[in-house]
């Protein structure tokens, strides 16, 4: 069994995608530059990336002075992915997913704790 507060994923479920952080974004303008799909796109006062331009070249990720990027796990591959103009309305990224057993048959992550 896994330690409390690990978090363990069934892989074939999910999506990955990219969000910044717009508490811990100084818009310094890095990862708009660094980004070799030209993902980061500048919206209402706010860095957001297009998931449908990224790439997943991390380059983003790598650069970030603050540490803003986060790879964030979309929990159900039936999901979209959050869009720029929903992202750049965003004053805090959205929770992670709580304490509870998933249901059955559910491709949710498993927080052990």
């Amino acid at each position: 069994m896994p330690a409390r507060g690990t978090l363990v994923f069934r892989l074939a479920a999910m999506k990955i995608q990219h969000l910044i952080d717009p508490d811990a974004c100084i818009r310094c303008e890095i990862c708009y530059q660094v980004c070799p799909a030209s993902a980061v796109v500048y919206l209402h006062d706010r860095f957001t990336i297009d998931p449908d331009l990224c790439n997943n070249s991390q380059q983003c990720l790598r650069t970030c002075p603050t540490g803003a990027i986060a790879n964030w796990i979309q929990l159900d591959d039936a999901d979209p992915f959050y869009g720029v103009d929903q992202q750049a309305q965003w004053d805090a990224l959205p929770s992670v997913p709580s304490c509870e057993a998933p249901s059955e048959g559910s491709r949710k992550p498993i927080l052990v704790c």
